[in-house]
């Protein structure tokens, strides 16, 4: 529907004088003895004289603004109802997304769980390879270079805790193969069981051989114990199946 009064450039309030004064302005803006083509931003002579024809007659201009103002009303009420549908649409869509990411969150095979596991066995052995390899090499270093003793031990004690880490992995890994999956022993678990024995192979093997002081093997059988106790707590609950999943 045509807006004669944007067409004129006067508000809906203008009055009769406003109106004249605007038709008469526009008419000679587009006369061609002024310059002008008959267009003026998109308007056309019949396009004022229309609107002039309406807006000048009182009775023609009420019924022009009754059905103005019902048009403007229908298409209010219709650009609600639209934005609703849109929003119901949007919230529609956004629980189908919701819906479906669940569904893939829930859908895991136990394929795939397998293969998790024998992952984190395959990156735990790398682990303990490559801290055998710079442990190797840094005690190595620590002997040519004449550094201190502790230096060395020390080297040693890392490379065997690493030794008996590929052991451990292997015995986890091999144990969880058996094991529901409520009860799978976790990293954490294979630390403890890696600590616990790489403290035993320390204390009877490492430490006599460099004459370790009594001190450290006091901390040494402490820390043994300690570990002892968490790896019992750990198969205690494997057995009777009081452990939480992994």
């Amino acid at each position: 529907m045509k807006n004669y009064y944007e067409i004129l450039e006067v508000t809906p309030e203008a009055s009769e004088e406003v109106i004249k004064a605007a038709y008469k302005a526009l008419v000679k803006r587009m006369h061609p003895d002024n310059g002008g083509t008959g267009t003026w931003n998109g308007k056309t002579i019949e396009d004022v004289n229309e609107a002039y024809e309406v807006l000048s007659d009182k009775n023609k201009r009420e019924r022009y603004d009754l059905e103005q103002n019902n048009f403007k009303a229908n298409t209010t009420t219709n650009s609600q109802w639209e934005r609703k549908e849109e929003k119901a649409q949007e919230n529609k869509n956004e629980h189908k997304t919701e819906n479906r990411a669940e569904y893939k969150r829930e859908e895991r095979p136990q394929q795939s769980v397998k293969e998790d596991n024998k992952l984190e066995v395959f990156e735990l052995l790398k682990e303990n390879a490559s801290g055998i390899i710079g442990a190797i090499i840094l005690g190595i270093i620590f002997k040519k270079l004449g550094l201190a003793e502790w230096l060395f031990i020390a080297a040693i004690c890392c490379g065997a805790y690493c030794v008996v880490g590929l052991g451990s992995v292997l015995m986890v890994g091999v144990l969880n193969l058996f094991l529901p999956k409520k009860r799978k022993w976790g990293e954490d678990d294979n630390t403890t069981l890696q600590a616990l024995i790489a403290l035993v192979v320390w204390k009877k093997y490492i430490f006599p051989l460099f004459k370790i002081s009594k001190v450290v093997d006091i901390i040494c059988m402490v820390c043994l114990i300690c570990f002892g106790i968490m790896l019992a707590e750990k198969i205690v609950k494997t057995v009777f199946g009081s452990g939480k999943s992994c």
